[in-house]
């Protein structure tokens, strides 16, 4: 009940999509390189859900790298642990930044519309609008990595 005089408070608004990360980063063994994540994603008018596989090619993630500078932030956050600790958080920083390049190309496709059917966000997709959207996203990125890697903030 609102009090006499009070605003009532607005009501949030839902995401229009549910996602969640299904499985990945799988990186292809043989050429081409490509590392892809699966998503379930879920709208609010559909009755179930669909499965995305975003696919990302080994340049593509070289480049994206390179853009973030993640192996100079990544030198510069991991702590001075042993060696074996120190590639293991290596590893799972790069298998998150695959993760968050996937998201945001999910995100692309879904802006663009998707169909409620399984299928595929090929590594060709959307791959000028990854490279223009990721410099603008690289302090959300890093702060993501380092909440997952628990990290200090720096």
């Amino acid at each position: 009940m609102v009090e006499s005089g009070a605003m009532p408070r607005p009501v949030p608004t839902l995401p229009e999509y549910r996602i969640t990360l299904f499985y990945g980063p799988e990186t292809a063994a043989e050429p081409p390189r490509e590392s892809h994540c699966v998503f379930n994603v879920k709208k609010r008018s559909w009755k179930g859900g669909i499965q995305l596989e975003v696919r990302l090619s080994e340049a593509q993630l070289h480049h994206l790298s390179a853009v973030l500078r993640f192996e100079q932030w990544l030198d510069n956050v991991l702590p001075t642990a042993s060696e074996e600790d120190t590639s293991a958080l290596r590893q799972r920083a790069h298998d998150l930044l695959v993760q968050q390049a996937c998201s945001i190309k999910l995100e692309l496709a879904i802006a663009e519309g998707i169909a409620q059917q399984n299928g595929i966000v090929g590594a060709a997709s959307y791959a000028d609008e990854l490279s223009r959207e990721v410099p603008s996203r690289r302090d959300r990125i890093i702060a993501e990595l380092t909440a997952e890697l628990d990290l200090p903030g720096r």
